[in-house]
């Protein structure tokens, strides 16, 4: 069946049976060639060049074998290459359908030899003497002139019919290419669609890919944020290690406060470090990602820009066969309409002869009767003539017809089942899993009746999903890596040992550090009281505060210079050592105070540092989350772009055009040809009974020659 329809393709094209071989030849070398070449565009563009390489010398051969089969001698070809071809299955076909032609052979052959039959003939044989045409009544002279006239009136009405078909055969010669016409065209259309977003997405990515990278390394500040951190961490750590507290003093918070802050550092290591490997990683799988996508988006559109200018290229070479194929296909059908004319004018002609030897029959002149024989003569060799060239035509057009509607029957069912009907073509597997040309990498597996399927589907996706080939336009990791969630809630980010360390530094007093309000009230009291006995100066006695015992030059109440408090010097030693105690000690409290308060602004000072780290780190997490933000709206273009390349080009106007040319073909060509190959045998049948009674006719009306014989009704 696949090769009826090759062979029917053939004739209806009018194209060499070498054209379609190489026809076939060039699909398989350019599905070889480019199918594997398209799945390793991105790792393999050596591939590329050989695969596009094959199919440029495919493609020009085949385009100049096209062109070389132009004007008058493209029938001729196509037959001479049928020839040329033993036992190919056009040749066999041929022979199937001869039987059908082998009717008007034989009339054919029976009438030429009948005809030196008549010429030959003599009295001795089987003719006998004309008789006078007085001999003949009325009714017998005007019975065949009417039975002429009758059969002449058939035919004509036949060839009505047939002048008609033969227009509705140029018709659909003339839609069906057409049709092919409006096949490229909408292979330019279809690529363009490809081409569009190809071009966008190599140009987008040419621009949006860097400036993600850029991004991505904008997110390197949550690093130095978290490293700041824990050196803040570990300078207070220091600080706390760095600690002297004066002689007699201890502190139960310094004695706590390494093994606090290493508990805090394991936290802040603990929640931080997760981040940052998924930080890290996510960088370096974007980066590796967008280079690798950058590249593959470069050399896959340049490579399918390449293999789809090819195309296009083959495109317009077909366009210019097809436009010199309608030219041809012009001036042949024009030729042949010419004849057909001529050939059924012959009908008209012997209608015309029938009614003037009636005319002249019916006049009493004799001159008139002569050229009436005449007319009738040259009638009767023209239909003789043409009656056989009917036969022999009526003989080649019905199994034209046969061939047209087996054709029709296969394109008619083909999208039904394409696996089935391809398998003679593609093998017992119908999918094409050509090797890949030098790479040795696996090369893309094309089922074709998939594809014909899909695109022969009400709405089929977009040619990328119709191929197999989403896959290769899916640029790695790096789409899926930037457009998930990859956001950081900063409040989970509660690190609470650290935080508590923070809120005790920041909540340190003196006592915290061994040195308490009553152990100074208890000093000061008791200085007091000793100062207050030995007091000499005027006025009353005023108390000593601790402020006025801290180690100053300046303070002219400093107990410890002040000589209006000293023993009178008729006091005992016991009692002036008794005051340098308590005025020593309060001197030993407010020495303590000014460095326990040195300690606790040191630890707070570099507390402060480790919030304010602490606080830099949310932010840069904060930060981090804008960057990805914003580079899902950098990247949002490119991605709706690469979904538009997946969603690109509809083939479905590969089972328009193929329903537009059955339709032309198969609904508005093939009953035509039917038609007229019966109308053919039919005017060739009506030609029988037009030569018997013209025979008649000379007979009875036309007086016979001296010694001439016929073969007359007795006979």
């Amino acid at each position: 069946m696949r090769c009826v329809a090759i062979y029917a393709s053939a004739i209806l094209a009018v194209l060499p049976a070498s054209t379609l071989a190489d026809a076939a030849t060039f699909c398989d070398d350019y599905l070889d060639a480019n199918s594997s070449s398209l799945a390793d565009a991105a790792l393999d563009q050596e591939t590329i060049s050989a695969g596009l390489e094959v199919a440029n010398e495919n493609a020009d051969a085949l385009v100049a074998r096209l062109q070389s089969y132009r004007g008058e001698n493209m029938l001729l070809d196509f037959i001479e290459s049928g020839m040329e071809d033993e036992g190919s299955f056009a040749q066999d076909y041929a022979m199937s359908v001869v039987p059908f032609a082998s009717p008007g052979i034989a009339l054919a052959v029976l009438s030429l030899l009948a005809c030196p039959c008549c010429v030959f003939c003599s009295n001795k044989c089987c003719c006998r003497k004309r008789k006078n045409p007085d001999e003949y009544s009325f009714v017998q002279k005007i019975l065949p002139i009417a039975f002429y006239l009758f059969f002449c009136v058939v035919a004509c009405s036949l060839a009505f019919v047939a002048i008609s078909n033969i227009g509705s055969m140029v018709d659909g010669s003339a839609a069906t290419l057409c049709e092919f016409d409006t096949l490229t065209v909408e292979m330019e259309l279809f690529f363009n669609d490809i081409i569009t977003p190809v071009d966008t997405i190599t140009n987008l990515s040419a621009t949006i890919l860097p400036a993600v990278a850029s991004q991505v390394m904008g997110t390197e500040s949550m690093d130095a944020a978290l490293v700041n951190l824990i050196a803040k961490v570990g300078l207070f750590n220091d600080t706390v290690g760095g600690v002297t507290l004066p002689s007699g003093f201890s502190s139960s918070f310094l004695d706590g406060a390494a093994a606090q802050v290493s508990v805090a550092l394991d936290e802040l290591t603990d929640q931080a470090d997760p981040i940052l490997e998924s930080l890290n990683e996510t960088r370096k799988t974007v980066n590796e990602s967008i280079a690798n996508s950058q590249e593959l988006i470069i050399d896959t559109a340049a490579s399918a820009k390449e293999a789809i200018s090819g195309i296009l290229e083959f495109r317009d070479d077909i366009s210019d066969f097809v436009t010199d194929a309608k030219t041809y296909a012009d001036q042949y059908l024009s030729t042949t309409t010419t004849a057909s004319f001529a050939f059924f004018s012959t009908v008209f002609l012997s209608l015309v002869a029938g009614i003037f030897v009636l005319v002249t029959y019916a006049t009493p002149c004799k001159i008139d009767d002569k050229v009436g024989r005449g007319c009738l003569s040259l009638s009767f060799c023209l239909s003789y003539l043409f009656m056989m060239l009917l036969f022999l035509l009526s003989g080649i057009f019905l199994p034209i017809s046969i061939v047209f509607s087996d054709a029709c029957a296969v394109m008619d069912v083909i999208p039904s089942n394409f696996s089935f009907y391809l398998e003679p073509v593609l093998g017992s597997d119908d999918a094409y899993a050509p090797t890949s040309s030098g790479s040795g990498s696996a090369g893309l597996e094309l089922d074709v009746s998939a594809v014909l399927t899909e695109c022969f589907s009400e709405d089929p996706p977009g040619i990328l999903t119709v191929l197999g080939m989403s896959e290769q336009f899916d640029f790695g990791d790096a789409f899926d890596a930037l457009e998930g969630d990859n956001t950081i809630d900063a409040d989970a980010l509660q690190f609470g040992d650290l935080e508590t360390l923070s809120e005790d530094v920041h909540g340190l007093e003196r006592a915290d550090m061994g040195l308490t309000d009553e152990d100074i009230a208890s000093a000061l009291a008791a200085l007091n009281d000793y100062a207050r006995q030995f007091y000499t100066g005027s006025g009353s006695f005023v108390n000593y505060t601790f402020a006025d015992c801290t180690p100053t030059d300046t303070c002219d109440r400093d107990c410890t210079r002040d000589a209006t408090c000293a023993p009178p010097a008729d006091h005992t030693t016991a009692d002036q050592s008794t005051l340098n105690d308590a005025r020593n000690g309060v001197f030993d409290l407010a020495d303590a105070a000014g460095t326990i308060d040195g300690i606790i602004s040191d630890l707070q000072s570099s507390m402060i540092g480790v919030d304010n780290a602490t606080e830099s780190f949310k932010d840069a997490v904060l930060a981090m989350n804008d960057t990805y933000a914003g580079i899902k709206i950098t990247l949002q273009p490119l991605i709706d772009e690469v979904e538009v390349l997946k969603t690109a080009g509809d083939c479905s106007f590969i089972g328009e055009v193929y329903s537009g040319i059955y339709s032309e073909l198969c609904e508005s060509t093939l009953q035509p040809i039917i038609v007229l190959s019966l109308i053919l045998l039919f005017i060739a049948l009506c030609g029988i009974p037009m030569i018997i009674t013209s025979l008649y006719i000379h007979a009875r009306l036309y007086s016979p020659k001296k010694n001439s014989t016929v073969w007359t009704d007795e006979a």
